[in-house]
């Protein structure tokens, strides 16, 4: 991050911008009104436990040590101008570069997300815990300001409000993050809680979806790192897994049985039986053709009984 020079203990602080509310949920159906198509299912399912896993950390490790990490990822062009880098794969070695070692090392757990710009440009959002409270007493708006449509931010930072322990990990990017063929990166403190940062870092997979090319099937856009758990890894321990995984579905018995107190509460649907479901639904065209009295079709097969 390139710090900006104070102006001063009398300088007046400046007011944040109006919060904005809550994003809103993952859209996962289609309406009349979406130019775009909504994020397939196992996508919102990554979305969903990405919120869940970042929630969990600020709850677990605290929020004043949890952290937003963006770098920018590209090189320099004739004529010194900073130009993203497109190459996914080229792109995926220098940060896996960089997670080897520096990240994984420097963090006790974290979370990456990989998003391709509108422009091509390749992307890297993370979330980590920090071994030190990055919080302290820092003032949102005089230390990140506002941009505007170019990028720019409208007025100079000032940085008297951030502690000494930020300060170090500003210090430690602007000298590493070059090393790995990375450029601009800013690290923040959690602003708000963390189901609005997972939310918010859920909304960059609906980004990457609008906007993938076809060598970027079957590229990972979510990666987890480090060891989950409150307690120290003890050594040649396994680090512990995410506490949510993106494998889940409606159809398990827990499942059901919370959809039956739902109904039983009066809160959820009325329970159909199997006749009603299959009155409901129209039958296959071939179902009713060629049948005998006595005889049933399944899968396709002539069948009787």
């Amino acid at each position: 991050m390139t710090t900006g020079n104070g102006e001063g203990l009398g300088a007046e602080r400046r007011e944040a911008p109006p919060a904005s509310g809550l994003p809103c949920l993952f859209v996962t159906t289609a309406s009349n009104d979406d130019e775009k198509p909504p994020l397939p299912g196992p996508r919102k399912k990554q979305a969903e436990a990405l919120t869940q896993n970042i929630l969990w950390m600020s709850e677990t490790f605290g929020r004043e040590r949890v952290a937003m990490h963006t770098p920018t990822l590209g090189d320099l062009v004739v004529g010194g101008r900073f130009r993203n880098l497109r190459d996914r794969i080229e792109a995926q070695r220098r940060f896996h570069s960089l997670m080897t070692h520096e990240i994984s090392k420097r963090y006790v757990c974290g979370v990456n997300v990989t998003e391709r710009h509108k422009n091509g440009g390749i992307h890297f959002h993370l979330v980590v815990v920090c071994k030190e409270n990055i919080y302290g007493q820092i003032d949102f708006a005089a230390c990140f300001p506002p941009k505007d449509c170019l990028g720019k931010p409208l007025y100079k930072p000032v940085y008297l409000t951030a502690n000494k322990a930020i300060h170090r990990e500003w210090a430690y990017w602007l000298r590493t993050a070059k090393l790995y063929g990375f450029g601009r990166h800013q690290l923040q403190p959690l602003r708000t809680n963390g189901e609005a940062l997972g939310r918010y870092l859920g909304a960059y997979l609906h980004k990457d979806w609008d906007s993938r090319l076809p060598e970027d099937k079957g590229a990972r856009c979510v990666r987890y790192f480090g060891h989950w758990s409150k307690e120290p890894r003890r050594e040649a321990e396994r680090a512990k897994t995410t506490p949510h995984e993106s494998r889940f579905g409606w159809m398990t018995a827990r499942a059901r049985a919370w959809r039956e107190i739902g109904q039983a509460s009066g809160h959820g649907p009325e329970p159909q039986g199997r006749e009603d479901h299959r009155a409901k639904h129209q039958r296959h065209p071939w179902a009713e053709v060629g049948l005998e009295n006595g005889q049933t079709v399944s899968s396709g097969v002539v069948c009787g009984r």
